[in-house]
């Protein structure tokens, strides 16, 4: 396996036709730099022996162009089912022969690195142009995961399988995706000694968005929502949507004390997502950590569930478990 991923995706490519004077224009010609996050995800939730027969080459050629497509597609007028179909077509391929994820994942996971591209251009718009740009993006990638997900059902795949794809809307992992993880975190503590820490986090005023403007305007600010979170973490952190209105991030080699920083950044960065109405947006983070807290995935998620209850109860941002140390150890 190559030492870097940088060359591959640095070649120049043609530019596409009939350039679109708006954030999906920017997203076009960031194809590269997408193509490169949506492999390192890809990479990163991959075993070692898959990533060795990865096929670079080919996902450094070919994933930029379809980049651009969708950001084109996304733009213009809804896609049919036969394009549709052909996109998910080249995706699959992507992988050659390592292709265990079910498609909706890498969907999922495509759908994510676009919206932290698009995100990465918010100097450049004005907030309306952004949002208009996510929820087309939405819209688009839904449709996809949809028929991802057909595709995956017919193939015999398992509701658990698809579960650990990508949240549909947001591109965040799904709730399968965060059993898996955590216990392979807890085994990882258990085995080398490593920490990590636990965000359980509420967004409040959600469902008081879908009450007042709908479902549509729900989902906009949902999209936001996760684009703040997506921000807030690093890499190595995985970002999961739990429900309508509650997410969970895994922190890695990370102690109770650090995940605070962390929580406070996240906090910050979701509280300046605003409502339609240009409203402020609530926020309550449970902090847990292991092995400080509790030892099992099962513990840990009470705890955190118990520290989110209190921080919402004392009109709170973050509250600590109960065992936690307000200090970075």
């Amino acid at each position: 396996m190559p030492t870097t991923l940088t060359p591959p995706f640095e070649r120049s490519t043609t530019a596409s036709p009939n350039p679109l004077p708006t954030p999906l224009a920017a997203l076009d010609e960031s194809r590269a730099g997408v193509a490169k996050a949506w492999l390192l995800k890809a990479i990163e939730a991959a075993p070692l022996d898959q990533i060795e027969r990865l096929p670079l080459a080919r996902i450094a050629s070919e994933l930029p162009p379809l980049v651009a497509e969708l950001a084109r597609a996304a733009a213009g007028d809804p896609a049919g089912a036969s394009e549709r179909a052909a996109w998910l077509d080249r995706l699959a391929a992507l992988r050659g022969d390592e292709a265990n994820p079910p498609l909706v994942h890498d969907v999922g996971l495509l759908h994510a690195a676009m919206l932290v591209s698009l995100e990465r251009q918010a100097a450049s718009f004005d907030a309306d142009a952004l949002i208009g740009a996510a929820s087309r993006l939405a819209t688009l990638f839904a449709e996809l995961q949809g028929d991802a997900a057909e595709r995956s059902a017919r193939a015999g795949a398992t509701l658990d399988e698809l579960l650990t794809g990508a949240d549909r809307l947001t591109g965040l992992h799904g709730q399968g995706y965060l059993r898996e993880h955590l216990r392979h975190l807890v085994s990882m503590q258990k085995r080398y000694d490593q920490p990590f820490a636990l965000l359980l986090v509420d967004v409040q005023g959600l469902k008081r968005i879908n009450q007042a403007w709908g479902e549509r305007a729900g989902d906009e600010t949902l999209v936001g929502v996760a684009g703040a979170v997506e921000r807030s973490v690093r890499g190595a952190d995985a970002a999961v949507r739990m429900d309508e209105d509650e997410f969970c991030i895994l922190l890695p080699n990370q102690t109770a004390g650090r995940a605070r920083i962390v929580a406070e950044r996240l906090a910050d960065a979701v509280e300046k997502v605003r409502d339609p109405g240009g409203g402020q947006l609530q926020i309550a983070i449970g902090i847990v950590a292991c092995p400080q807290h509790a030892t099992t995935a099962d513990e840990l998620l009470e705890q955190a569930d118990s520290a989110l209850y209190r921080a919402k109860a004392a009109g709170q941002r973050v509250a600590l478990g109960a065992e936690a140390l307000d200090v970075d150890e």
